[in-house]
């Protein structure tokens, strides 16, 4: 009796169907996950959802992570790169034994099952990221809730009165700061003190100015390995999958880390466009009561600012403002010179630009595939945005209390 070995017993054509049929359905399921912001949340029940829903979807993710003093984010992509790349060249080995073998058939099922299962992982991934980022990307623009107009123009003298506000804002906090023997200012707190602090005055800024962002305590997480993320430009990265803000901390940065602290953790509540993110942080730090980071905001503020300014007078012919003191701006600029020169003492050659250059490109492709059709540019904000916001407010503000 001739004996069939049951791993070379091929598929009946109605198995063969109904699998074609369950790939085909998990590949529709996965396209409709990755379109469905844009099928099912308009504008209107895109903020519903952000304001009232995603703070109760995004806790179980911040909970879990608040609970873990390092980064989950770190470790899954270390351990679970490593995992990956073993169980690949395992698949590939077994895959190509049984080939070698003659089990095509039982090669064949298994090669089904394992489409599936990378199928069904991909579907709730992807599932995930809408509920956790994708949706958030849909709301109101964070300029809009302020009620700002990014498109009103404004005369020369309103660009250098602005510009004045945030110069004062900026010079009254630095001189509150201590320096090393350097010069150069240091932060307030630990690292864990700056999260804090962080959290609780981006809630007040949220109902200052009817944000809705979420109310969950948002833990951002130092990276252990922040020196290599520095080859890559990388100063700050939101785990959309499980609500995680990671920042890179090798260099605590006075110009730069309350902004990069606050950003991360304006994506964790709730705003997923980059551009409102750093709106958002800049006006967590320029409300705080800490003085670090509230030069690290108007500084910020300054800086866009001076450079339209300068612009507006060169075109104009006009005379740049006169109060801008020179020995106050020397120790700003140590702190902005510190900053270059960590940035300069990175090992450069072909492997660092590499990385950097890829992480530059991916970065790109993810931002202009959720909408954002400047890519990485749209890590940029109009400066238009603080000349409203000072006259709107600030100005507005001071005039109603009878303050010049």
């Amino acid at each position: 009796m001739k004996i069939i070995r049951k791993d070379i017993i091929p598929y009946s054509p109605l198995r063969k169907a109904l699998g074609a049929f369950v790939i085909l359905l998990l590949s529709a399921l996965l396209l409709f996950l990755y379109k469905m912001p844009d099928l099912l949340f308009d504008r209107a029940r895109a903020d519903y959802y952000c304001k009232n829903l995603f703070g109760y979807v995004s806790f179980f993710g911040n909970m879990v992570s608040n609970m873990l003093l390092f980064s989950i984010t770190e470790n899954i992509v270390i351990v679970g790169g490593l995992t990956l790349i073993v169980l690949f060249f395992i698949l590939l080995y077994m895959t190509i034994k049984r080939l070698v073998s003659g089990g095509t058939g039982k090669t064949g099922r298994n090669i089904f099952k394992l489409s599936v299962v990378i199928l069904l992982i991909l579907n709730i991934l992807m599932a995930d990221y809408q509920l956790m980022h994708g949706i958030n990307y849909r709301r109101t623009p964070i300029a809009h809730e302020l009620g700002i107009d990014t498109g009103s123009q404004r005369s020369y003298e309103e660009y250098c009165e602005a510009l004045k506000w945030a110069y004062a804002g900026m010079i009254e906090a630095r001189s509150q700061l201590g320096e090393d023997y350097n010069g150069v200012a240091h932060m307030k707190t630990n690292f864990g003190g700056a999260v804090y602090d962080a959290n609780i005055v981006m809630d007040q800024v949220s109902d200052r100015y009817g944000l809705g962002l979420s109310r969950n305590y948002i833990n951002a997480k130092p990276v252990s390995l922040s020196r290599y993320w520095s080859y890559t430009g990388i100063t700050g990265f939101y785990d959309m999958l499980i609500g995680e803000a990671n920042v890179n901390t090798d260099y605590l940065d006075i110009t730069g880390i309350p902004l990069t602290i606050c950003h991360e953790i304006s994506h964790a509540k709730g705003y997923a466009r980059e551009s409102d993110a750093t709106v958002c942080a800049i006006l967590t730090c320029i409300h705080s009561s800490r003085p670090d980071f509230r030069y690290a905001g108007f500084l910020r503020i300054f800086l866009e600012l001076y450079s339209i300014t300068t612009e507006y007078a060169q075109f104009s012919g006009q005379e740049l403002p006169t109060y801008i003191n020179q020995d106050l701006i020397l120790a700003i600029d140590r702190d902005m010179q510190a900053a270059r020169e960590y940035e300069a003492g990175l090992a450069d050659n072909f492997y660092t630009r590499m990385i950097e250059r890829f992480s530059n490109k991916a970065n790109d492709a993810f931002l202009k595939a959720n909408g954002q059709k400047d890519g990485v540019r749209s890590y940029e904000i109009r400066s238009s945005i603080f000349i409203e916001f000072y006259f709107d407010y600030v100005k507005e503000s001071s005039d109603d209390q009878g303050r010049p």
